[in-house]
């Protein structure tokens, strides 16, 4: 069973609940404990299937062009694994939407179409970039196989009880022998308290049910899904006797840092560790790091408290003491002139401050909040502060700021983008830099 698997990413999609992180960047290479977290999963899955075939979509241009260097080909993942990129757009869209990403239903049904010969007899594994999970994929097939006399949909699914953030999911309804009788998705009435985990197992044959329908089913779990159970199709529920477990879903802000905060505490035991080194408990220090933290500690320039992670490469800078208290800190990222990097906590859960890679912090306080990838915060004459929840995007650089809970920044070019989400209210610009916030009430559940 194991090599009659194939799995499919879907790494489009504008992610615009991780704005200004994912402007420019697919949330599937956006770190998470700095690692990519795509690339955990995929590791996880190769480890039980050798010589595994995985496709990722790049659908649209517009925040494709970067891809990580250990996702390039499949020898980082082991195991045999090939990594091929594709492409995928409906010709009878018109060339300038081509550019953009399209919905996920729309990529997978394109795919199915164009690849048919390439899929073959094999079950199509689906993964969204934003979910992870333990789970096992061969004892997955084996259920898929077991209970669709032709072809079929399993659809993963975990227990979320009454939680009151479950509308938030696609939420699934199925009788006792598991037979999938409704799905819901992101709906203010939750069909069941099992949501759908973004772990979709399909028989090939589907692609007989969904030919030509990419540009009316453009979303996989809103309308793919639920269109395929009203054909008739048999769609089954595996993961109702806690088959998948440790399940998380990174798809907001806030569900970013506390996820960030679970790898601090140590609550996934698929996280891999690999290059750290515990320095003392609830501290891991990249190898190539390790040496200068000692030395600034025991010279009074840097305290570590709570749970801490530091990449690799730090720099430290000043006569000034620097405190980091229950962070992430990325790979080359420079601190100095008594910055205070803090997390905080909120009854289980930890929300870390998380400095991503190559950025610069000097004379700032960063409160759970992010700094993106190559951006700088600095002091002018008098400390900054970047509240709760508070973010900074990729390539950007403040100086003298105090943001509040929430408040979010970008480059200018990036507003429009940014209005367009119906999700974001625009306070402020200074000609380079847009800071907005996000509505309260908001129709969008990209």
């Amino acid at each position: 069973m194991s090599e009659d698997i194939i799995v499919y990413i879907s790494a489009g999609g504008q992610s615009t609940r991780l704005y200004p992180l994912t402007l420019d960047l697919t949330k599937a290479w956006l770190d998470i404990g700095n690692k990519t977290p795509l690339l955990l999963a995929l590791r996880q899955i190769a480890d039980k299937i050798p010589n595994l075939d995985i496709f990722i979509l790049l659908q649209g241009f517009l925040n494709n062009t970067f891809i990580p260097i250990e996702l390039r080909d499949g020898s980082t993942i082991g195991n045999g694994a090939r990594v091929n990129y594709v492409h995928f757009y409906d010709p009878r869209k018109p060339y300038e939407e081509r550019i953009r990403d399209g919905g996920s239903g729309e990529g997978f049904i394109n795919f199915l179409e164009t690849s048919e010969k390439i899929i073959g007899n094999r079950l199509i594994l689906v993964m969204n970039v934003d979910n992870l999970a333990n789970f096992n994929p061969i004892d997955m097939a084996n259920f898929h196989s077991r209970v669709h006399k032709g072809p079929g949909v399993t659809i993963g699914v975990t227990y979320w009880g009454d939680r009151p953030n479950i509308s938030q999911f696609g939420a699934v309804k199925f009788g006792e022998d598991g037979r999938v009788i409704e799905f819901r998705e992101k709906s203010p009435e939750p069909a069941s308290p099992y949501i759908n985990t973004g772990i979709v197992m399909f028989s090939p044959g589907v692609v007989e049910n969904l030919r030509g329908k990419s540009l009316e089913l453009k979303d996989l779990g809103g309308q793919v899904l639920p269109w395929l159970i009203r054909q008739g199709v048999s769609v089954y529920a595996y993961g109702q006797k806690g088959e998948i477990n440790d399940w998380v879903d990174f798809g907001t802000i806030r569900a970013y840092l506390q996820t960030n905060g679970n790898v601090l505490l140590g609550r996934y035991p698929w996280f891999d560790y690999e290059g750290y080194e515990e320095l003392e408990d609830g501290k891991l220090i990249h190898k190539n790091s390790i040496e200068k933290v000692m030395d600034a500690m025991k010279n009074g320039l840097l305290v570590l408290e709570g749970d801490v992670l530091i990449g690799s490469n730090l720099a430290l800078y000043g006569n000034d003491r620097i405190v980091i208290r229950d962070a992430v800190i990325g790979h080359n990222v420079k601190l100095g002139d008594g910055s205070k990097i803090l997390g905080c906590s909120e009854q289980d859960n930890l929300y870390p401050a998380v400095l991503l890679d190559a950025s610069n912090v000097f004379n700032t306080v960063v409160e759970s909040a992010i700094v993106g990838y190559s951006s700088s915060v600095v002091g002018n004459g008098r400390t900054s502060t970047l509240g709760p929840y508070s973010v900074v995007g990729n390539d950007v650089t403040l100086s003298g700021v105090n943001l509040g809970q929430g408040v979010r920044v970008a480059p200018i070019q990036h507003a429009q983008q940014i209005l367009e989400t119906g999700r974001y209210d625009l306070y402020y610009s200074d000609g380079k830099i847009v800071y907005f916030t996000e509505r309260k009430k908001s129709n969008s559940n990209n």
